[in-house]
């Protein structure tokens, strides 16, 4: 199905357009400091896989619209930015000097974002009867 208005686009798209840029955005914040020195997610290999995670599913979502196969490759994206997120954090936190900052938060709550759209949109998908207007 071809978006022709944005009123047909499902509010779940949308969901995960926020939590994609919101990951996208993410690595290029500082994701800790140490000793009071800001590092961002591009200084290590982590802000590069989980923007380029969400860049692929904001692809896949451009190509097949918000389909199955876009869902699927949100979910794959959505569990590897929370992993690597959480792994990052848990780096984080063992050491004393290094404090979490805005970035890692907003890379972990993007992944969240896109994990709750891909379920909605499946949901969604799964129990659409084809009415739009909401009245059985």
């Amino acid at each position: 199905m071809v978006y022709t208005d944005p009123d047909e686009v499902p509010w779940s798209a949308y969901l995960a357009l926020g939590g994609i840029f919101a990951v996208i955005v993410a690595a290029l914040l500082p994701w800790f400091t140490q000793n009071g020195d800001p590092t961002t997610g591009l200084a290590y290999d982590d802000g590069y896989t989980t923007m380029g995670v969400a860049l692929a599913t904001l692809a896949l979502g451009a190509a097949f619209e918000w389909g199955i196969v876009a869902r699927l490759g949100g979910a794959l994206a959505s569990v590897v930015t929370i992993a690597v997120g959480y792994n990052a954090w848990d780096q984080i936190t063992d050491y004393p000097t290094h404090e979490p900052k805005l970035g890692l938060y907003l890379t972990v709550l993007g992944g969240l974002l896109l994990l709750i759209a891909v379920i909605w949109g499946s949901v969604d998908a799964y129990t659409d009867d084809g009415d739009t207007d909401g009245v059985a």
